[in-house]
């Protein structure tokens, strides 16, 4: 046995045999302890096993008096010795102290973390001071200790904690070891660095004391700080959280630690996770965008949490849309759940998804409790209007699992709405499961009603199959003419067209009577069949139905490919007509024709005034024309149009902007420049979105686009758009490693963009040659902020010792 030289002769005695009262051990025991002979102590504990719960006379237990002494290395190896929930570990001395609470005193971390982990804990009750200093520390102390208890030792949680509760104690009783951390970054002893991390303490913590420190001159010193501490594993996201928790406004700290790599959407989520509204309002204040963190929180299915982002007030119809969308399209049926149960609403996302036929989206939406089904009454109205969007719309949402039993009932219940009816079962809702939501007395009705119309939908099938046709429009164009027919409402019009089809006869005109006839009677075959036969007169009987507006018998003669020259010849037949010949054109693209085929049969006819004039009443998208007109890849066509329709200014912006690249191409190729002031501007915009494809005809035509794709492809590292950042690389944007280093100065010195900054960093910027660029310009908030980053100073000083000479060898003062 090793026994310390200078231990009193009471101590060093060997001592008695293992029958020697315990009494004698603790003594020697105590004594060691108190005279600093550690190695001493942790021997006679060991040959003696004595009672560790026994007590001096002031309460305490051998390990009350190593913690109190702040002897670590005894400390540590008693607590090792004991069991877990060892009645030493909680024992109180005469002034109630455990020996957590001794710890957390001396601001230890290593042994307040070893005690909690071995089952140190407080009193529940404690018998205080009445008042005073005294009682008024050990009430910081047991606070102190709760925060390391519901943090279970870990120092990190344990400092949020306190800045959360505004414990100003608890960061004065740590910050000892977290200026010890910081020296040792400082210093660069990474050893003893990471010895202080095994112990407990918290490199994140320490990263948040520097960032904080921001305002102070830059130094390689603080440099080497920041950069070990991120070595060791500091967490800027942790840093920022617990700087808005301190209720720091200095933007220059958040600013330093987003370009430390701080992701401020995590850090909402952690606001939001611990109720912290403030920090998650100074966070949007910042300027960052929440749908990311509401994505995060939404599938962690955080209700809590979720429901302080959403109480912002922050989100407006675009946001909701566009989580709903990501989530929808990741599959996250309960997240999308869970957003609907606290109030938002997806009818925008469905509306969306249906509009692109994205049928996987919608499903995910509705099942999740997106309320779809009140929804397909007013499409099966919409029919009438736009049959082949409508029926486009309807048949999606029935075939993607939505619920149409109970519409179908509604709408054949006491036969209030027969063209809902039809529409309805034309798109797929089924029969059987309306019926079964019919009371007994209403069931012989509706039976009746969905039986006739079952019949008619299934009739103009097997008519449609006959003639080699299908497809849900050409079937919803027959149903709506059938119940037009049938309607008792408008026998007026059904009369009109009868004696249309006599004076015909009358007239001799067989084939339009025929045609007529068969139109009434909605024959499909025989339409078909007339309108080959005869072109000329099914453009007569389109001519008088023009007169009558017959837009539901116009759209059939539309779908058989009827001739409308006559239709147009008589909308100018003594020259343009103003409102009359509007009527007639407007007639036209009711029943179907596409707007182009009008507009660009009026420019064929020279008819400029009336193409200019439908447009503008019809309130038609002449870009849209315009891609139209592209894409039939006619170039005299399309020249025309231009030339004819526009004064060819301000045609490019809108091309670029919105992503139509044939349009785009058409444009420079029939020689039309870009207006050089805004072309930057709406191409920047066009890839934030990501029509990268615009990039190709501009570059073909010689347009600069460097600029502004380099300065999107560092927006989306800098975002973390990483499918946009591989899109543009894609289409081979790739800047050059001089250009990015220049790109980061920028950043940092003109307008301070943390998001370009962070983008240049991920496409490996040069810090240190950054630094170097930055210097040399006199730069001095760049400088600052790459000093931070870890750029490298020798090479700085080597110039600035290298210029210096150069000066004084020109002048003459000194020789080298």
């Amino acid at each position: 046995m090793n026994i310390d030289p200078k231990l009193p002769s009471a101590v060093a005695d060997s001592g008695p045999s293992r029958s020697s009262p315990a009494a004698e051990d603790c003594a020697r025991i105590f004594s060691a302890i108190k005279h600093g002979y550690a190695h001493t102590a942790l021997d006679l504990i060991e040959r003696f096993d004595p009672n560790l719960s026994a007590s001096n006379k002031d309460g305490q237990t051998p390990l009350h008096l190593a913690v109190a002494l702040d002897d670590r290395e005894l400390a540590s190896e008693i607590i090792a010795s004991l069991p877990a929930g060892h009645s030493a570990l909680n024992a109180r001395d005469r002034q109630e102290y455990t020996p957590l609470m001794l710890a957390v005193e001396n601001g230890s971390v290593p042994l307040s973390k070893a005690l909690i982990e071995k089952g140190g804990d407080i009193p529940s009750k404690l018998i205080l001071p009445a008042s005073g200093a005294r009682a008024e520390k050990i009430l910081c102390t047991l606070h102190a200790a709760e925060l390391l208890l519901e943090a279970r030792g870990d120092m990190g949680v344990a400092y949020t904690l306190a800045l959360r509760d505004k414990d100003t104690d608890f960061q004065r009783r740590f910050a000892g070891a977290l200026e010890a951390l910081r020296t040792a970054c400082a210093d660069g002893d990474m050893v003893e660095a990471q010895r202080m991390l095994d112990e407990g303490m918290d490199a994140s913590s320490a990263l948040t004391m520097e960032a904080l420190s921001v305002a102070e001159p830059a130094t390689p010193s603080r440099a080497r700080v920041l950069t070990n501490l991120r070595a060791l594993g500091a967490d800027p996201t942790v840093s920022m959280r617990q700087v808005l928790l301190r209720g720091e406004k200095a933007s220059d700290v958040c600013h330093l630690l987003l370009l430390l790599g701080a992701d401020p959407h995590q850090a909402m989520v952690d606001a939001a996770r611990n109720g912290d509204a403030k920090g998650l309002k100074r966070l949007l204040d910042f300027g960052f965008n929440i749908n990311d963190a509401v994505v995060r929180v939404a599938k962690a299915g955080d209700g809590k949490a979720l429901s302080l982002m959403l109480s912002n007030g922050r989100l407006n119809a675009e946001d909701r849309l566009s989580i709903f969308q990501t989530l929808a399209k990741a599959g996250q049926q309960e997240a999308v759940k869970l957003l609907i149960d606290r109030g938002q609403d997806p009818a925008q996302a469905l509306s969306r998804a249906f509009e692109t036929g994205d049928r996987a989206t919608a499903r995910v939406l509705f099942e999740a409790g997106g309320n779809v089904s009140s929804r397909l009454n007013a499409l099966a109205a919409d029919c009438r209007v736009n049959p082949d969007e409508g029926m486009k719309r309807l048949e999606a949402l029935i075939a993607a699992g939505v619920d149409s039993s109970y519409a179908l009932y509604d709408t054949a219940k006491g036969g209030k709405d027969p063209v809902a009816v039809h529409t309805l079962i034309a798109a797929g809702a089924r029969v059987p499961e309306a019926l079964g939501h019919a009371l007994a007395s209403e069931l012989p009705d509706i039976e009746e009603t969905l039986a006739s119309a079952s019949n008619n939908v299934a009739a103009l099938k097997r008519m449609m199959d006959d003639a080699g046709d299908s497809g849900s429009a050409l079937l919803t164009t027959l149903l709506l003419a059938k119940d037009d027919i049938a309607d008792p409402a408008k026998s007026d019009r059904l009369r009109r067209l009868e004696a249309m089809a006599g004076a015909y006869d009358m007239q001799g005109d067989r084939a339009c009577a025929d045609l007529l006839r068969a139109l009434l009677q909605v024959d499909w075959i025989e339409i078909k069949a007339l309108v080959t036969a005869d072109p000329d007169a099914s453009s007569r009987v389109l001519l008088d139905l023009s007169r009558e507006t017959d837009v539901v018998l116009g759209r059939i003669l539309a779908a058989a490919q009827a001739d409308p020259h006559y239709v147009f010849a008589f909308a100018l037949r003594d020259g343009w007509m103003g409102d009359t010949s509007l009527k007639r054109l407007s007639f036209m693209l009711d029943i179907g024709y596409e707007p182009y085929e009008v507009v660009n049969a009026l420019l064929e006819l020279n008819e400029d005034d009336a193409a200019k004039a439908l447009i503008a009443q019809r309130g038609l998208n002449v870009i849209e024309l315009l891609d139209v007109s592209a894409r039939h890849d006619n170039k005299e066509e399309f020249q025309r149009f231009t030339s004819r329709m526009t004064d060819s200014t301000g045609l490019i912006a809108p091309a670029i902007r919105q992503g139509r690249s044939q349009l785009l191409a058409a444009l420079l190729a029939a020689g039309i420049q870009p207006e050089p002031n805004d072309t930057e501007e709406h191409l920047l915009g066009a890839l934030r979105k990501g029509h990268i494809d615009v990039l190709q005809p501009l570059r073909a035509a010689g347009v600069e686009v460097t600029q502004a794709s380099e300065r999107v492809l560092v927006e989306a590292m800098g975002t973390g758009n990483t499918e946009l950042a591989q899109l543009l690389k894609a289409s081979g944007v790739a800047i050059p490693p001089e250009n990015l280093d220049e790109m980061l100065v920028s950043a940092l010195e003109d307008s301070y963009d943390v998001t370009a900054a962070r983008g240049c960093l991920a496409l490996g910027a040069n810090v240190s040659s950054a630094l170097m660029q930055a210097s040399a310009a006199g730069q001095s908030h760049a400088v600052k902020s790459l000093l931070y980053l870890g750029g490298d100073v020798a090479p700085v000083r080597q110039s600035a010792f290298d210029q210096t000479r150069r000066v004084m060898e020109m002048m003459g003062k000194l020789t080298f």
